[in-house]
């Protein structure tokens, strides 16, 4: 099946569907870091053997800063403001909600479980948006998997908050990542124990990157959820 684009609210998803029959088990929403695109991400469909799965890779909704062609955000965090930054990450909450009800609305006809089991995963900012989104989602979600990620202001987010405290929650990070040091993982972990969460957090002897090792841990971790059943 060759991948595909689908536009959502006006932006690009790369689609990629592991399946001939256009009957996905899963649905699988990969979120690129900063100053990248959806491209940044293809290449997880050759790691992620989840069984029959709709992958699913947008462009975010902002052009990055000092950036060229095909180069997005989540937010700009050169905004000085705290407020337009926050805006900017809700807008882009608003637009993955948006994608996951597109795409769960699309295979609802054919597929066999009443709710698309559906998977959040996200790098460096896309990891933020992976966590904030999944936080604030009410339908449903079957985990989160934040890689080299952080959670940049809790406090304003716990209430809005509208998952499961059961919400399966992965953090992968490396120890040497100079651009979000392990300690905004660990932070988040913190904060989201407080609030009743049961976070996992794997880290690995390595930088600001997506590994084999730490793609393994992901399909371990997905591989627990039993998706497919």
């Amino acid at each position: 099946m060759k991948m595909r684009s689908e536009q959502v609210s006006g932006h690009r998803c790369l689609v990629w569907e592991s399946s001939t029959s256009r009957s996905p088990q899963v649905l699988f929403i990969g979120l690129h870091g900063l100053g990248t695109s959806a491209n940044d991400l293809v290449s997880l469909t050759e790691y992620l053997a989840i069984g029959s799965c709709c992958f699913v890779f947008p462009d975010a909704p902002f052009t990055a800063p000092h950036s060229g062609v095909r180069s997005y955000a989540w937010y700009d965090i050169e905004i000085e403001s705290e407020v337009q930054q926050r805006f900017q990450i809700q807008q882009s909450c608003n637009y993955l909600m948006q994608i996951i009800s597109y795409f769960q609305k699309m295979y609802a006809p054919i597929t066999t479980t009443p709710n698309l089991p559906t998977i959040l995963f996200g790098f460096s900012q896309g990891g933020v948006l992976a966590l904030e989104t999944g936080l604030r989602y009410d339908g449903f979600l079957s985990g989160i998997i934040v890689m080299s990620g952080y959670w940049p202001d809790p406090i304003r987010t716990q209430p809005a908050i509208k998952a499961s405290q059961s919400l399966p929650i992965l953090f992968l990070h490396g120890t040497e990542d100079l651009v979000i040091p392990v300690q905004g993982s660990q932070h988040a972990c913190e904060q989201l124990v407080q609030v009743g969460f049961h976070p996992q957090l794997k880290t690995f002897n390595m930088g600001h990157e997506i590994s084999e090792k730490s793609l393994q841990v992901a399909v371990d971790f997905l591989k627990q959820l039993k998706l497919s059943e």
